[in-house]
């Protein structure tokens, strides 16, 4: 199976152009309040429709001109853009749609002179033992409630709840309920992540960074109406070693990312170490 490590450089003020496209922007808002994931979401979703990234990372460039994207693919950065372009060939023919004006300012977005790939089809996961990776992601659970209803929780915040309940409850002898830190949960909860899947075993994990986000989501009031809502969750750099038990789902596991969220700048495994 092919895959392909892509770097693209998207132009900030078209990505406002294609925001406010999309309803999430207008001229009475900061753009501080924007968040990033969710634009690029919208960006990578029209111009690659079903052959979206899973997950993806994005910083600002060294000069902040542009934001640079990384994310990996089963195709090629050209390949992909030729079939924008001819999208757009296909859609002019006839009266300009709103599909097609958005489909514009989306490619618009990538700056194509400062594309970059790097072909990963060719490394042979056999004779590779380790890797090491470094992914940014929020360590949120997922519970249910009396009413069935499904929602996130900060995980060390579970742990916390859980712990509480069952001191008071003294379902289980109190010496043996450990108390743990917030960094040693999310280790935890990492490590969890990363072995489920089987295909790699988490050896280590290093926190690097932690900090409250504060992302932005449309949620549904009813069938025709749509509300703008913030969401505030942790986010974790992680820095970590695992060892390959699979390597024949090594690509798969690295197209699809791990964690809540990817689709919106989460989860991406970029490897930044091999050990043979």
């Amino acid at each position: 199976m092919s895959l392909f490590l892509i770097k693209i450089r998207v132009n900030p003020l078209n990505l406002i152009k294609l925001a406010a496209k999309h309803g999430h922007f207008s001229a009475y808002q900061s753009t501080a309040h924007i968040d990033q994931g969710y634009l690029m979401h919208r960006l990578l979703a029209a111009l690659f429709e079903k052959d979206v990234p899973k997950c993806f990372f994005a910083q600002n460039s060294k000069n902040h001109q542009s934001i640079e994207v990384l994310f990996y693919h089963k195709t090629s950065i050209k390949l992909l853009l030729d079939q924008v372009k001819a999208r757009i060939l296909v859609l002019s023919i006839g009266q300009e749609s709103n599909q097609l004006i958005q489909l514009k300012i989306a490619l618009s977005c990538i700056e194509e002179e400062f594309v970059e790939e790097k072909d990963l089809s060719a490394i042979q996961w056999d004779n590779i033992k380790e890797i090491g990776i470094s992914v940014t992601v929020p360590p949120i659970s997922r519970t249910t409630n009396a009413q069935n209803k499904i929602s996130e929780i900060d995980s060390y915040l579970l742990y916390v709840f859980n712990r509480e309940k069952k001191l008071k409850e003294q379902t289980e002898d109190t010496t043996t309920i450990e108390e743990k830190n917030r960094f040693e949960v999310y280790k935890e909860w990492f490590q969890k992540h990363i072995n489920q899947k089987e295909v790699c075993h988490c050896e280590s994990v290093e926190i690097t960074s932690f900090k409250l986000d504060t992302m932005q989501r449309k949620r549904t009031e009813n069938k025709d109406q749509k509300k703008w809502s913030n969401l505030s969750r942790p986010v974790i750099e992680v820095n970590a070693k695992l060892k390959i038990k699979s390597p024949e789902k090594m690509n798969d596991f690295l197209l699809n990312g791990i964690g809540r969220h990817q689709a919106f700048g989460f989860g991406m495994l970029k490897i930044i170490s091999f050990h043979q």
